[in-house]
C-alpha cells in the first residue's frame, strides 16, 4: 500500500490538513507554507491530492453555472466541482472535504495550492480577517502596503526592500485587514516573473508554469529567513497605490480622502485582484448568499477602519529597483518617530 503523506496547515481559526500520495507535492506546499505550520486550535477541514486521472472524482449533475480562470464549475450549492484541463477539484463545504485529482504533477500542485488559499481566504473572511492585494512590510513598527495591479512590481519592490534588514515582510501578495484597520501577516512563498541582478542559490526557487499566468519563479521564505517575518499586528498603516512610469525618478503625493476612500473600498470589498477563486467557494443557494452578505458588511466595517486609521499615497515607481528601494526607506524614514529606533 503507498505512503501516506499529510501536512496541517493553520490560517487563524482555521487548520487544513492535507493528505497525499504524492510525496513532492507536499513539500512544495510546505514550503509555500512555511510560517503556517505551528498547531493552533482550530476548525478542521481537509483537502485530498490524488495522481489519478479527473474522471476519478464524480462529477454533480446538471449544467456549468460558471466558467472562471480556465474552470467549468458545476454545482450551484454546497457540493462544487470544477473541471480544469487537465485537473479537476471537488469541494464539499458543508463537510468540509476537498479532492484535486490530476496525472500532471504541476497541475495537481497548482490547484492544490489554490484549493488551499480559497478555502483559506473564506475562512479568514468569516472571523474579520480580510484580504488586501498589496505586498506589506514593515519598517521599525511601522506598515507600509504598496497595491498594484497584477505582474506590477509589487514582489520586485519587496525583494529589494528586504535587502535592507530594517524591513520585515508582512505578506508579499495579500496583508489581512481586521475590523479596527490594522494589518495582520499573511506569509507565503514570493513569487516573482524573474530574478535580475542578484546571485540566489537554486534550491531556494522552483519554476512553475501557471495555466493562466505564465511563467512564474517560487522564491521560499527560508532565503531571507521566517525570522524576516512581522508576527504581529500594524495598526496606523501607510497605503500606496503604485504605479510604473518610464521615469527615472520615484514620486509620491498623498491622495484626497474621497479618493483613497474609494480606492479601499474598492479593494477590500470586492476582493480585487485577491485570489479569491469564485468558481470554489461561490454558492447560490440562501445559506451561502446570506454568508457572502456577511462577509460583504464585514469587509465594508473593515475597509472603513482602514480608512480612518491609515495614510493613503500615491506613488510612481521608476524602472531601477534599486532606486526606488532607497526612495521608500528614505520616505519612511521621514515619517517614522525617532523613538520607533530606539
Amino acid at each position: 500500500m503507498a505512503e501516506i503523506y499529510t501536512i496541517d496547515l493553520y490560517f487563524a481559526a482555521c487548520r487544513i490538513t492535507v493528505r497525499s500520495q504524492v510525496a513532492t507535492v507536499i513539500e512544495w506546499l510546505r514550503r509555500d507554507f512555511p510560517c503556517h505550520l505551528t498547531p493552533l486550535e482550530a476548525t478542521r477541514i481537509k483537502v485530498v491530492i490524488e495522481s489519478r486521472p479527473n474522471s476519478h472524482v464524480a462529477q454533480p449533475r446538471g449544467r456549468s453555472f460558471l466558467r472562471h480562470l480556465g474552470g467549468t464549475a458545476f454545482g450551484w450549492g454546497d457540493h462544487r466541482f470544477i473541471d480544469y484541463q487537465g485537473a479537476c477539484v471537488f469541494y464539499d463545504h458543508r463537510r468540509g472535504v476537498g479532492t484535486v485529482a490530476s496525472t500532471d504533477l504541476e497541475l495537481l500542485y497548482h490547484y492544490s495550492y489554490y484549493l488551499i488559499i480559497a478555502i483559506s481566504g473564506e475562512q479568514l473572511d468569516a472571523q474579520g480577517l480580510h484580504r488586501f492585494h498589496a505586498v506589506g512590510v514593515c519598517y521599525h513598527g511601522l506598515a507600509f502596503l504598496v497595491s498594484m495591479p497584477p505582474n506590477g512590481g509589487k514582489s520586485t519592490l519587496a525583494m529589494s526592500l528586504l535587502d535592507d534588514p530594517d524591513f520585515l515582510l508582512i505578506s508579499e501578495d495579500t496583508p489581512l485587514i481586521d475590523l479596527r484597520g490594522r494589518i495582520h501577516p499573511f506569509p507565503i512563498r514570493i513569487s516573482l516573473r524573474e530574478i535580475r541582478d542578484r546571485h540566489i542559490p537554486a534550491r531556494f526557487v522552483r519554476e512553475r508554469l501557471d495555466p493562466v499566468f505564465g511563467r512564474k519563479l517560487l522564491l521560499d521564505l527560508d532565503f531571507h529567513g521566517v525570522h524576516r517575518v512581522h508576527d504581529t499586528p500594524v495598526s496606523h498603516p501607510i497605503i500606496c497605490w503604485g504605479r510604473r512610469s518610464t521615469t527615472d525618478t520615484p514620486a509620491i503625493q498623498p491622495l484626497p480622502p474621497l479618493r483613497s476612500l474609494a480606492l479601499v473600498l474598492l479593494q477590500v470589498v470586492t476582493g480585487k485582484d485577491c485570489p479569491q477563486r469564485a468558481e470554489i467557494v461561490l454558492r447560490f443557494t440562501p445559506w451561502g448568499l446570506c454568508r457572502w452578505a456577511t462577509i460583504a458588511a464585514s469587509r465594508l466595517a473593515a475597509a472603513v477602519a482602514l480608512w480612518r486609521h491609515g495614510r493613503f499615497y500615491e506613488l510612481v515607481l521608476s524602472q531601477d529597483p534599486t532606486r526606488n528601494a532607497a526612495f521608500v526607506t528614505a520616505f519612511l524614514r521621514s515619517l517614522t518617530p525617532p523613538e520607533r529606533f530606539a
